[in-house]
């Protein structure tokens, strides 16, 4: 703002400046014309003829804006045109002044014939049309300096508005991680807690195999806390963009299988099936990718589809080229997201209130990992589900 009205203060003084010196170098130029262009006649002065002389190289309005006068030696008129009116002044040679009322700008040149002098040649010019220009010059910046004004207010409304979203995001977003952390803890904390004060309070009492039961207990709610903290942290870097992944070409199909191998066994103790498809004939599926961050995704896929399949139902995966891009398809037999929740099934700590139920355990940050590891990796993971239809969740990274 102390910028713009600084513009317009310079910008105003200029055009001032400019009319005030256009105004005055008029006036003297009128000036000289009349005192060089008198005519003697039988030893007299005309006057008219300079005056008219003048008038035609300058273009005055001889009215009420100006006039030209002629004065003796001593300063007494003899002769005038025009009507606006001079306050009595002892004429000085090559001199100009302003006076105040009326206001005017006066300039006054002394007339020589033979290099001697027989008068003076008094032109002044009113600044009143001066004035007004300045006025309208004032109005057209004040107008000017709102406008731009109003402008720079609603620019710096909306990038405010812009600048801030983000932050405001990012604090809803803190607000939310923060309550869903505290809450993720809560339980295990509690448990910890009552455990250890009932151990303390029956410890002479507890036989060896009780004991170790209950230090077994522990040690499972510690696991559980450690693997919270770090999915948390992973979460963190994934956020930042400070995974320091090294992309390597490996083998999607390859992978899936390792995956699918570790987790076969704990599949089939839950009464039920995990298999990779796979076609006769295939060939290998590279794509580049960190070992370890696209094992973690596959695995944490394929874990979600076990833990929300019911027992006897199936989780098949199959890759395969679409489009220029490896897929890997997570398909399983269990219950399913509802339409309005598959916008939110890679947001951390969510659940559905029905197919995402907290009894089945886990964090809810199975996804949210799998998401940031896909973005980290140039990948993408996308759903699709309907209720007791199943789900089918797709990794695609570039073909390698």
């Amino acid at each position: 703002m102390v910028l713009l009205l600084l513009l317009i203060g310079t910008a105003y003084w200029l055009f001032a400046r400019r009319l005030t010196l256009d105004l005055e170098q008029k006036a003297q130029a009128m000036a000289r014309d009349v005192a060089f262009a008198v005519e003697h006649e039988e030893g007299k002065l005309q006057f008219e003829e300079s005056i008219y002389l003048a008038r035609r190289l300058q273009h005055p309005d001889l009215n009420s804006d100006a006039v030209v006068q002629w004065l003796d030696l001593g300063g007494t008129l003899l002769h005038h045109q025009g009507d606006l009116r001079l306050q009595p002044r002892s004429p000085q040679d090559g001199r100009g002044y302003r006076q105040l009322d009326p206001p005017a700008y006066v300039y006054v040149v002394q007339g020589l014939e033979a290099g001697r002098p027989f008068g003076y040649a008094r032109v002044g010019l009113a600044l009143a049309p001066l004035n007004q220009q300045l006025g309208r010059l004032a109005q057209i910046l004040g107008l000017l300096g709102l406008s731009t004004l109003a402008i720079m207010a609603a620019v710096s409304w909306w990038w405010t508005g812009r600048v801030l979203q983000p932050i405001r995001t990012a604090y809803a977003e803190l607000s939310m991680f923060t309550g869903a952390v505290a809450h993720e803890l809560r339980s295990p904390l509690t448990a910890l807690r009552t455990n250890s004060d009932s151990l303390l309070h029956h410890f002479d009492r507890l036989s060896p195999a009780e004991l170790r039961q209950a230090l077994q207990e522990f040690g499972e709610v510690t696991a559980d806390m450690s693997q919270l903290v770090e999915s948390l942290l992973l979460l963190a870097r994934l956020r930042r963009d400070e995974t320091g992944a090294e992309l390597q070409v490996l083998n999607l199909r390859e992978i899936a299988g390792e995956v699918v191998g570790s987790l076969a066994e704990g599949a089939a103790r839950k009464g039920l099936t995990l298999a990779l498809e796979r076609d006769p004939g295939e060939k290998p599926l590279t794509v580049r990718a960190q070992p370890d961050y696209l094992r973690m995704m596959i695995r944490n896929l394929v874990e979600n589809a076990l833990q929300y399949t019911s027992e006897g139902g199936r989780v098949s995966l199959r890759c395969l080229e679409a489009g220029g891009e490896a897929e890997l398809q997570v398909r399983d037999t269990g219950i399913g997201i509802s339409p309005d929740d598959l916008d939110r099934v890679f947001d951390p700590f969510w659940r559905a209130e029905r197919s995402r139920a907290r009894h089945l355990g886990g964090a809810g940050l199975g996804l949210a990992i799998v998401s940031g590891l896909a973005r980290a990796q140039r990948g993408s993971v996308a759903a699709r589900s309907a209720p007791g239809e199943g789900s089918v969740f797709t990794i695609r990274f570039p073909l390698a």
